[in-house]
């Protein structure tokens, strides 16, 4: 994935595309304990900074192997919906 971020970067690093831009990451896993991939999350969050992005929300779900597994989980349908209205 980051590798497709290079063409948004000039020769001297900086982000080619227009400030002001709002983003939220949303992720999901099979294993129940969230902080086994949040590295991964974070550093996406940390590429999207360097392009002069706002990361609103990290939104993450552990245990979400079956298809429907976030309809059981109301607070993140809400949060998501939260930072959604703050984009």
């Amino acid at each position: 994935m980051q590798d497709r971020f290079y063409s948004f970067i000039d020769s001297g690093f900086r982000s080619r595309l227009a400030p002001g831009k709002k983003a939220v990451i949303v992720t999901s896993q099979g294993h129940p304990d969230i902080s086994a991939f949040e590295k991964a999350a974070d550093d996406f969050a940390g590429i999207l900074k360097l392009l002069g992005f706002e990361v609103v929300e990290i939104i993450r779900m552990g245990g979400g192997g079956a298809p429907d597994a976030v309809l059981a989980r109301r607070d993140l349908l809400d949060k998501a919906r939260a930072a959604g209205r703050a984009l």
